[in-house]
């Protein structure tokens, strides 16, 4: 096993990016286990086969990398793997297929029963979440306004105020809002209902 504390934590951008192929070619090489130690997230999900989110000392979930981000099983790893909108919410049914909520502004939701976090009941306080990118601009839908936009090259990321809620909406879109005024839709199949701590 070669342990890797920070390996590349000195490195600018490119070249940070330039070595985690080169490491990963590597490990794949010399066919051994290798422990990296990383506060850096891109950088977690790119080198690893595996891996641990560790919060107040211990382990709060270990998956692969996809795993961690489309299903995190709690929202101190939503937090920490990327980007993420929350939306406070409370159980109504749960089927073997589905879950149906009531979260507030975004009125009753149903998503898959595969997306709630395990042993979550009916009338808990859930936290209903969903990635910046899965949120679409739309015709109709829960209104806002752009409260931000930043150019980011292949995508623009904007953040939209919504009447009633304190946290802006982020929204990660290949295409520029439409105008100041906008309508988002939330796809059922990418929200997840995770524990909350409130």
């Amino acid at each position: 096993m070669l342990l890797l504390d920070e390996p590349l934590g000195a490195l600018d951008k490119r070249l940070r990016e330039t070595m985690q192929v080169e490491l990963r070619a590597i490990q794949r090489k010399v066919g051994i286990t290798f422990l990296l130690v990383t506060h850096d997230q891109e950088e977690a999900l790119s080198l690893s086969d595996r891996v641990a989110v560790m919060g107040g000392g211990k382990i709060l979930q270990i998956a692969t990398p996809r795993a961690l981000y489309e299903r995190p099983n709690c929202r101190e790893v939503a937090d920490f793997i990327g980007e993420m909108n929350f939306f406070h919410a409370t159980v109504r049914q749960i089927t073997e297929a589905s879950v149906t909520v009531n979260a507030g502004i975004l009125g009753i939701v149903t998503f898959p029963a595969n997306n709630l976090a395990p042993g979550i009941k009916v009338d808990e306080h859930i936290l209903l979440a969903i990635r910046p990118e899965h949120v679409a601009f739309a015709e109709t839908g829960l209104a806002g306004e752009i409260a931000a936009s930043t150019f980011l090259g292949e995508r623009n990321h904007v953040q939209i105020r919504i009447p009633g809620r304190s946290d802006p909406v982020a929204v990660s879109a290949a295409t520029a809002p439409p105008g100041p005024a906008v309508h988002l839709a939330f796809p059922p199949e990418r929200l997840i209902g995770l524990p909350s701590r409130d």
